[in-house]
């Protein structure tokens, strides 16, 4: 078969009035898919990928040939990939023929296809249990549902068995570029080189996009640095941690999906016990302070990226201002959007340096040296169409993503009943809960299947009610500890006094919790029991149905007694 005839294989790709192409060849369990340059398109789904032939860039990690793997998540929660490819150099062109000759038999039928002018992927399924597992559970069972007008395109159909398609045009959440923001990620890479370690602000409104620039910011530096770490300070809407947390992360691979798909232990973890800190600004402050801290004591020098809360008005700009502060930064990235804007001379340093947050009970902290400057960098907000995301509330992402946490190392048909809990005596830990003030003598009650933090606390603070060694150490006040991990309650056996804690962390790292902290991060026990599985958690099934053994039914449409 000639090459002419082969390039007929093309399938005709409609975008931005341009002409592309795709070439799908499926095999057992790979796939072959070679991209005609100029290319562009979003996914949807979760895949395998590895380049052997040019270079495309999802959200700024070049990937190139060079043997790797990479895992792709794009649900339909949150901002989809998009994938571009760069113009292809053709020096790899020999090698990519020679790697699929000796992986495929028939691989001569269409290695005339590969020149200078496309890109060569290889995907492969990704398997990752915590999708099916997650699709038994509303109301996320099509979160990796590829949209039918997406099945109909061919290559699409040869892509299936591998949970992934390409998206010519899409109504979903999408995000774009602008000649400001191409400006300054075209200086990023110079601001890299001219220092080990610059420090990097983002700022801006909810829905403004600064998670997504912070993980193009990230992906960018590993093309040159070896580790990138990034200071969380959304506890709603954490980017490496279960909510509740603000942690610093060391970062040394491509982050390529949204939070709940790169869930990974910090290098340093606070339980803050909130998703905000509307409530108790101080201990947040406390927390953020406590990262820093460790940062400036990190032996070795990386770049460090600060991605803040969306909160930008009243007390939240006294935080965002107190942050800058803790810890200079030599760039402050704005993200303003329509709705919510932030006036750029609030964030100049002479203005921001007079606003330092003053921590309760305690001196006024250090000043910024009169000569401390940052460059500030107004963006415009690029994310479209938020509204057609798919219909999550906030409880809803971060219940995905404790989820997710706890089903980290799950293997495909393995979910949250099927782990073997581990066993703590209670008398031997401190018990607190964050949100609300509960008796001691109430304390087992609360946590009782429920999700919580395991930490490393300075029991000497703590005291035991009415001196009873049989009772959990308690806090008068909410503690700041080093925060290890999460656990869920699964039992509590009063005869022996033990806690049955179903959790990710090996037992080296659970033999050294002593406390435990409940803030407001629940299982959505409710949709749990309403599984499409068979073994549910929290459910008889011997049970004999009697009056009152169901929940009552709604009725509707009943006229009101006047």
């Amino acid at each position: 078969m000639t090459t002419q005839l082969l390039r007929l294989t093309f399938f005709s790709v409609a975008s931005g009035g341009l002409s592309k192409g795709v070439w799908v060849k499926r095999h057992d369990d790979k796939a072959v898919v070679i991209l005609k340059h100029p290319f562009q398109c979003h996914l949807i789904g979760t895949v395998k990928l590895s380049v052997l032939s040019g270079c495309v860039n999802i959200l700024g990690a070049k990937l190139t040939a060079n043997g790797q793997w990479h895992n792709l998540y794009s649900p339909s929660s949150h901002m989809l990939l998009k994938l571009t490819t760069e113009q292809p150099t053709g020096k790899d062109i020999s090698q990519a023929k020679t790697q699929l000759s000796a992986m495929f038999s028939d691989a001569e039928q269409y290695t005339d296809l590969i020149t200078s002018s496309v890109v060569v992927l290889l995907v492969s399924d990704l398997n990752w249990g915590f999708t099916d597992y997650i699709a038994t559970i509303k109301p996320y069972q099509k979160l990796f549902q590829r949209p039918p007008e997406a099945e109909k395109l061919p290559y699409n159909k040869k892509l299936k068995p591998f949970t992934v398609s390409l998206l010519e045009k899409t109504e979903m959440m999408t995000s774009a570029s602008s000649s400001e923001i191409d400006k300054f990620l075209t200086k990023w890479p110079l601001i890299l080189k001219n220092s080990d370690c610059p420090k990097v602000l983002l700022c801006g409104g909810k829905n403004t996009g600064k998670s997504t620039f912070a993980r193009i910011l990230t992906n960018m530096a590993l093309e040159t640095k070896k580790a990138v770490c990034i200071l969380d300070c959304d506890p709603g809407q954490t980017e490496f941690t279960p909510p509740g947390c603000v942690s610093l992360n060391v970062v040394k691979q491509f982050i390529l999906g949204p939070p709940f798909c790169h869930q990974q232990d910090p290098a340093f973890n606070t339980f803050f016990g909130e998703v905000s800190p509307e409530g108790n600004r101080n201990h947040y402050m406390m927390c953020i302070r406590s990262a820093i801290n460790y940062y400036l004591r990190m032996p070795e020098r990386l770049p460090l990226i600060i991605n803040t809360m969306g909160w930008i008005k009243g007390p939240g700009k006294k935080m965002l201002d107190g942050i800058i502060n803790m810890i200079p930064p030599d760039h402050v990235v704005l993200l303003n959007s329509v709705k919510e804007r932030v006036n750029p001379s609030d964030l100049l340093p002479k203005n921001v340096m007079k606003n330092q947050w003053r921590f309760e009970g305690e001196a006024s902290d250090r000043h910024v040296g009169s000569t401390c400057n940052w460059d500030l960098t107004v963006l415009k907000s690029v994310v479209r169409n938020v509204e057609k995301m798919t219909k999550l509330s906030n409880a809803d992402l971060r219940s995905l993503t404790i989820l997710s946490y706890l089903g980290k190392n799950w293997s495909p048909g393995v979910s949250l009943n099927h782990n073997v809990p581990y066993k703590i005596k209670w008398s031997s830990l401190a018990i607190h809960v964050c949100q609300e003030i509960v008796p001691p003598s109430q304390i087992l009650y609360a946590i009782n299947a429920s999700v919580v933090a395991l930490c490393i606390a300075d029991l000497t603070q703590g005291y035991r009610h009415n001196g009873d060694e049989n009772l959990p150490i308690s806090f008068q006040k909410r503690p700041i500890c080093k925060c290890l991990g999460f656990g869920f309650v699964r039992g509590i056996q009063v005869e022996t006094q033990m806690l049955y804690i179903v959790s990710p962390l090996p037992l080296n790292a659970i033999s050294q919790v002593n406390t435990l902290l409940r803030g407001p991060i629940y299982l959505p026990l409710d949709r749990l029991q309403t599984q499409d599985i068979t073994d549910l958690m929290y459910v008889d099934k011997t049970l004999t149905k009697t009056t009152g053994s169901q929940t009552l039914k709604k009725r509707q449409g009943i006229p009101r007694r006047n």
